[in-house]
């Protein structure tokens, strides 16, 4: 019976998700604790006597062993990729280095309280189109499905010369209605096709680059990559990492692949001594002529951390105001286009109708 209650236990804490709030909240009060001069042992069994999140305590014993066997934090820390990130244990690791740990883990928290924000705000601005859209066309599928099909005989047996419309709609609708497992089984075999072609390298990469190319949502995932791509060099550079590995961990955190290889291939260049902006001249489809210009004059002035700051500012601005134009210009759109659909189908059913009135 106990070892069944432990079995269970463990996988209880194996299903627990770890929030990025709590990582954020250990980080800020791990970083008060070493400040005040307490042992990073004994500040890391007060974190993990504080947490209440079983999985993550359970996470902060095994780094606290690891510790006490005479390992750092960071390389305690490198066992946990997925509740800590690359960024978070390369800016640990330099303060380690520097002997700056509560400096270091100060700036790491407000760096993921800050890519919360932004994360937020992006899913903000995209899931209310999404929500549109998909009622828009929820409203449409029961009306072609259900409610027109059993208009369409009443019309029919009322004779007269039906108008343009209401004939498109009666041809739509019955091609819709004959054909619905046909369309269903394209509609699975095309998201199917997606899935298998995402899975390889370069189709992956294919649909990253068509993505940063869409219409509205183009310059909007642009942008945002250049955000993320500034806020993390600015948090390495600013902590003492060196460019290259820098690069290395955004590469790393970057689902991206059109990204990722654009970043290999600056990495390459500088191994080889080139400096970062002359490379970034082959990738403009991604980093802009303005970013290349801002990272140059950081390379002559030797003040790389400010200029990638700056970026960020910059564009997280223009992020900012693009998003609050995207959602004021796409709410008119998208109620039109669901009036104008809705509208569409009332008219023709009206107009089917009075035809049939008309000849009596």
């Amino acid at each position: 019976m106990s070892s069944f209650l432990t079995v269970l236990r463990s996988l209880r804490i194996r299903m627990t998700r770890i929030k990025q709030a709590e990582i954020i909240l250990m980080l800020k009060q791990l970083s008060a604790l070493v400040a005040s001069g307490l042992p990073l042992v004994p500040s890391l069994v007060t974190m993990e006597e504080q947490t209440t999140n079983r999985k993550f305590k359970h996470t902060l014993a095994l780094v606290r062993l690891e510790v006490e066997q005479g390992k750092s934090l960071s390389e305690a820390m490198d066992g946990f990729p997925r509740v800590f990130p690359l960024a978070v244990r390369n800016t640990i690791r330099v303060g380690e280095t520097s002997g700056l740990l509560d400096t270091s883990l100060q700036q790491i928290a407000q760096f993921m309280e800050e890519q919360g924000t932004f994360r937020g705000e992006l899913t903000t601005a995209l899931i209310y189109p999404a929500i549109v859209f998909i009622a828009t066309m929820g409203v449409l599928a029961f009306m072609v499905l259900v409610v027109i099909p059993q208009i369409i005989p009443f019309l029919q047996m009322m004779g007269g010369e039906l108008p343009w419309n209401t004939k498109l709609l009666i041809s739509v609708t019955n091609f819709v209605t004959k054909n619905i497992k046909n369309i269903g089984m394209a509609l699975v075999a095309c998201i199917m096709m997606f899935l298998v072609i995402h899975r390889t390298k370069q189709g992956r990469y294919r649909i990253d680059l068509i993505k940063m190319k869409l219409p509205l949502f183009g310059f909007l995932i642009r942008t945002s990559i250049i955000v993320q791509f500034s806020k993390t060099m600015f948090l390495l550079t600013g902590s003492g990492v060196t460019i290259v590995d820098a690069l290395k961990t955004v590469r790393d955190v970057d689902k991206n692949t059109a990204v990722r290889r654009a970043i290999d291939l600056c990495i390459g260049r500088v191994l080889l001594g080139e400096s970062l902006s002359e490379p970034m001249r082959k990738v403009s489809n991604i980093f802009p002529p303005l970013v290349r210009s801002m990272i140059k004059v950081g390379e002559e002035t030797g003040t790389m951390d400010a200029a990638m700051g700056r970026i960020a500012d910059i564009h997280y601005s223009i992020l900012q105001s693009y998003i609050k134009k995207l959602n004021a210009s796409l709410e008119p759109l998208l109620l039109v286009f669901l009036g104008g659909i809705v509208g569409f189908v009332a008219a023709a059913m009206i107009g089917g109708i009075l035809s049939g009135y008309s000849i009596q």
